[in-house]
């Protein structure tokens, strides 16, 4: 057995993560599908051997989207849940509640805090997105670059200086919801480049009350639907790691498992607005019929 430490053997272990069959989303559906119930403790454990390696594939089920982020956060995790919990709130400028118009395209971000600093800040984060009013579209994937710190702190977590599922930051589309939302940092030190990804510096603080404080974890827009009523966009299924307090990165970052704080979804009210009505074939489209007095082409 080789020791896990080395970092050669993290790499190869996460491009056997990478190729297996993952995890299918079905639990968001409501089935049965298996799930990981404990994370694997790579920090902990002496060596990962084969018997670990055919445990965690056993825990992953087919899948054609490839969800893996959530299996690759449990295996970096060092087995027990930390004291932090990861409180999330989606917004819309910096509300969460709002009233739009039929039809509206409203933009939203999802922030995060975690709820005290005996931790270095988060080093993997990942949700799903639901929405009552309709089909959700990727959000958006951030930006800048790891040099701007705690001004841009998800781009760590995107490629290649982070890990995410194959559809990228933005999360999976799946039956009109967003499945796993999000990314992880490279806190395993990777150095290799061959991957494309796990390239970049690991920062510490992020969504940390007295590091970077709170973080915008994604951005995205949804459109409001034709119909008035009351809808909410929903996050489900969080799912977070926070880098253990004392770490210094030397070989990797230790990191466990946070516990999940208060969510608090955004609540949208259509009321009013631009309403559509058929045009007669042929009609100028600029002509409606509306009462006696309408204008007549």
């Amino acid at each position: 057995m080789i020791p896990i430490r080395y970092r050669g053997l993290a790499s190869l272990v996460l491009v056997a993560a990478c190729m297996l069959p993952v995890r299918s989303t079905a639990q968001t559906t409501g089935s049965s599908d298996e799930i990981l119930d404990e994370p694997f403790a790579w920090n902990d454990a002496p060596a990962f051997d084969d018997a670990t390696f055919r445990d965690l594939s056993r825990l992953i089920s087919d899948s054609p989207q490839r969800i893996i982020l959530d299996v690759w956060g449990g295996a970096l995790t060092q087995g027990a849940a930390a004291v932090a919990r990861l409180h999330v709130s989606v917004e819309s400028g910096g509300s969460n509640s709002i009233t739009v118009a039929r039809g509206a395209e409203v933009r939203y971000e999802v922030v995060g805090l975690l709820s005290d600093d005996a931790n270095e800040g988060l080093a993997l984060v990942g949700f799903d997105l639901v929405f009552d009013g309709g089909d959700l579209i990727p959000a958006d994937e951030p930006f800048g670059e790891p040099a701007l710190g705690c001004e841009s702190p998800m781009i760590n977590f995107t490629k290649p200086w982070g890990i995410t599922n194959p559809a990228g930051y933005g999360g999976t589309v799946i039956d009109g919801n967003l499945i796993q939302v999000g990314g992880g940092q490279n806190t395993i030190n990777n150095t290799l480049e061959d991957f494309g990804f796990l390239m970049g510096p690991v920062l510490t603080g992020v969504a940390q009350p007295s590091g970077c404080g709170p973080a915008v974890l994604v951005t995205g827009t949804v459109t409001a639907p034709l119909t008035d009523g009351t809808y909410n966009l929903a996050i489900m299924e969080l799912f977070a790691n926070i880098i253990v307090q004392g770490e210094t990165g030397e070989v990797f970052w230790a990191s466990a498992a946070a516990g999940v704080g208060t969510l608090t979804n955004l609540r949208i009210t259509v009321s009013g607005g631009p309403r559509r009505y058929p045009v007669r074939r042929g009609a100028r489209p600029d002509v409606l019929k509306v009462g006696r007095n309408s204008s007549r082409p």
